[in-house]
């Protein structure tokens, strides 16, 4: 009886790591929109926005249109001058190199008019349960005091929170408001209005 009770146990621990460790891939299975918690943020209507996103696979890309679709401004895409793998794993293990190294991937292209926007819409897709490296690269390299950033990403299977902390410490004195799991283009609109940009 004691043996059967250990291999249970045993059992139960096993399925446990293997179901929260999710695997080595950056991404797995959809999950449902993470909603954001804080309370409605005062009107950003009428401010200058800029959406600024980093696609690997192309979804955040069309995510990004949506939101542009929505609320007008500007439109970046965050590039790296090396360009990542088009096969999965091996993007996957870049991206793992790049985080465990904290790299800072260089950037194609610049945005010289930063100081003209007060708003950044900041997408991105959840590598290793975070914003890829460019997006710090990409936080780091302007002075986003008086800023407000309202970041959403997409995802195989994680949720936007641990990068959200992420982006607040590499966005220096921006506001940053909670993000979004934009898996599910229903859960847009809400969020935007939540955000005090709809």
């Amino acid at each position: 009886m004691k043996i059967k009770a250990i291999l249970l146990v045993l059992t139960m621990c096993a399925l446990f790591l293997i179901t929260g460790c999710g695997g080595n891939t950056m991404m797995t299975r959809p999950t449902a929109s993470s909603a954001p918690t804080s309370a409605v943020h005062e009107s950003l209507k009428g401010k200058r926005i800029l959406i600024a996103y980093f696609s690997w696979s192309g979804h955040t890309r069309q995510v990004a249109e949506q939101i542009q679709k929505e609320v007008g401004g500007d439109i970046f895409e965050i590039k790296t001058v090396k360009t990542y793998p088009n096969e999965h794993n091996a993007a996957s293990e870049v991206a793992k190199k790049e985080l465990d190294a904290q790299a800072r991937p260089e950037l194609k292209d610049t945005i010289s008019n930063m100081a003209d926007y007060d708003v950044i819409i900041l997408g991105y897709p959840i590598w290793w349960y975070t914003a890829p490296m460019a997006v710090n690269t990409f936080l780091e390299s302007y002075d986003m005091t008086r800023k407000v950033v309202v970041p959403f990403c997409t995802s195989g299977g994680y949720g936007v929170e641990k990068s959200v902390g992420d982006i607040r410490k590499a966005a220096g004195k921006a506001e940053v408001l909670d993000g979004l799991l934009a898996n599910d283009s229903s859960a847009i609109d809400p969020w935007l209005k939540k955000s005090g940009l709809l």
